[in-house]
């Protein structure tokens, strides 16, 4: 499914809807994750095109998260 694609939404209802993911994303895992970083800037196409795209970048964010904390455990 297309997420923004020929949509009329506003910058304000796009932050809305990250910080919403952010927050959800929290509440379940636990994990405090920014969507919009830099690395966004980097893709040469959007993850927020479908919601595979955006459900596979935050997979991948997950998982960054949870190496980054795995290699503090074993210092």
């Amino acid at each position: 499914s297309v997420i923004f694609e020929n949509s009329k939404i506003d910058s304000m209802a796009f932050v809305n809807f990250i910080m919403l993911i952010e927050e959800n994303i929290y509440n379940d895992f636990n994990i405090s994750l920014d969507l919009a970083n830099e690395e966004l800037l980097m893709e040469k196409l959007s993850p927020f095109r479908t919601v595979k795209t955006l459900a596979d970048y935050i997979q991948i964010l997950i998982k960054k998260h949870n190496n980054k904390d795995l290699g503090n455990v074993t210092k």
